[in-house]
């Protein structure tokens, strides 16, 4: 496995970069060549790229991946990437000290030894199983690789369990919208829905009024639609599925 050190721009790309699975854009830098279409065209499958910059004089490295597949003109290249935020201060023995002159370039031989990059991108990408027997399929293939780890670093509204379980016992676990109710051993299926939406309300006081109890298939249908369905609405589409069934 080559590890491919890549320029970092910034949070708002790096996020579109994660989201998009690819490589960063092609940057010209004055005087210096063969800083990104090198790596492109020599990248092969299960090889590791660190996406960073330095940082005064510390070596930030902002994420890292590792390349799940590519075309053979590697006019597609497809990157599992996750968020890292790991300083790394350069060093005299290896190639860490060009970040003072240079923006990309190649880390080798033997990454593992000198910087652990190895180590790092097996953690955070967790497919150390299977990089050397990796099965690729085509897009309009019915099959997929999946069951790996993949690290995910996610920011949710936070929700009140207890606020939650009231709610629940105030609407005797049954579903508000089409009265669904089932209970199974000692659990109840059944959601609480927010009548409105934490994600757009951001940090705001929950009253007990404010939630609904929803079966997971209404509470499903609420959220097709932003703003969501109402609960009036969400009767009347499963009325009228009930009557065309």
């Amino acid at each position: 496995m080559k590890f491919w050190k890549f320029e970092y721009d910034g949070p708002v790309e790096l996020s579109k970069l994660i989201t998009a699975r690819s490589l960063p854009p092609s940057k010209e830098v004055p005087g210096l060549s063969n800083t990104y279409s090198h790596p492109v065209t020599s990248l092969k499958s299960g090889d590791g790229i660190i996406l960073a910059k330095l940082d005064g004089t510390t070596a930030k490295i902002y994420a890292v991946g590792k390349v799940i597949s590519l075309t053979p003109d590697r006019s597609s290249i497809t990157v599992d990437w996750a968020e890292v935020n790991k300083a790394l201060f350069p060093n005299p023995q290896g190639g860490l000290t060009n970040w003072k002159t240079k923006t990309a370039f190649e880390i080798s031989p033997d990454p593992a030894k000198r910087y652990g990059l190895r180590e790092l991108i097996d953690r955070h990408i967790n497919l150390k199983s299977t990089t050397s027997n990796l099965d690729h399929f085509d897009i309009d293939d019915a099959k997929a690789l999946e069951g790996y780890l993949h690290d995910r670093k996610i920011l949710a509204p936070a929700r009140n369990a207890s606020l939650a379980s009231k709610r629940k016992k105030l609407d005797n676990y049954t579903c508000r919208a089409c009265e669904f109710k089932l209970q199974i051993g000692d659990r109840h299926v059944i959601d609480v829905h927010h009548l409105n939406p934490l994600g757009d309300s951001g940090k705001t006081i929950t009253t007990i009024d404010d939630l609904i109890c929803l079966c997971p298939t209404c509470h499903r249908i609420a959220h097709l639609r932003n703003p969501p369905y109402s609960v009036k609405e969400i009767i009347e589409i499963v009325t009228c599925r009930d009557s065309n069934s």
